[in-house]
């Protein structure tokens, strides 16, 4: 897994597709009657971007890009780092959206006097979707409201283990920022020239990378 974050450019458009799917298993029976197993109770996200511009005028500045900006080596030397889709990297919620995404005191569990690990979550619309990329020195842990500065530790899937198990009825609130792991969804990419020095990239697509 890369840590390498993905790059913010400036021609990303507004038409951004989202796509969550889960991994489900239909079996129909004979009288029609149908029953869905899940077989992992969180989706699998899919984002499609596109560019309607990525300036290439790296090294002779001209009348349409005087600022000299290299967007579409920027994007094209990134994909090609990554192997295409062989390699996984970050990617900041807030360029799909244009705002922070902070999540604030979210309740992550209640403690039993036994249970040292939990996870951190997200709220969607009611649903607790799990964060598998906090960023690590964003996170901070609270029990009843008061700060835990001290024997938890952050996982590599988002777990919070605490050293002593929080005690029974203790509600566990965790406030962190939060990066998304992809990884291209394919091994191509497409993108095309329509004036001098200035090209687009219709669909960049990519998938989050599930572990």
């Amino acid at each position: 897994m890369s840590n390498a974050l993905f790059p913010c450019l400036p021609g990303l458009t507004w038409d951004i597709t989202y796509s969550p799917a889960f991994d489900n298993v239909e079996q129909r029976s004979k009288n029609g009657a149908v029953t869905v197993l899940m077989n992992d109770p969180y989706p699998q996200w899919s984002v499609e971007l596109n560019y309607e511009f990525l300036r290439d005028s790296e090294g002779r500045p001209s009348a349409r890009n005087p600022k000299n900006y290299p967007e579409l080596k920027e994007l094209l030397g990134f994909f090609l780092q990554r192997g295409g889709n062989a390699d996984t990297f970050l990617i900041d919620p807030e360029l799909l959206t244009d705002k922070p995404e902070p999540v604030a005191a979210h309740q992550i569990g209640t403690g039993d006097g036994a249970t040292t690990v939990f996870y951190l979550m997200r709220d969607i619309g009611g649903f607790a979707m799990e964060v598998q990329d906090p960023i690590p020195g964003s996170v901070k842990i609270s029990a009843d409201g008061t700060p835990v500065t001290s024997g938890w530790t952050l996982g590599t899937k988002g777990d919070i283990t605490f050293a002593s198990a929080p005690a029974a009825d203790a509600v566990i609130t965790a406030s962190f920022r939060w990066r998304l792991s992809v990884r291209f969804a394919q091994s191509s990419l497409e993108y095309k020239a329509f004036m001098f020095d200035l090209y687009e990239a219709d669909s960049v697509k990519l998938i989050q990378d599930k572990r």
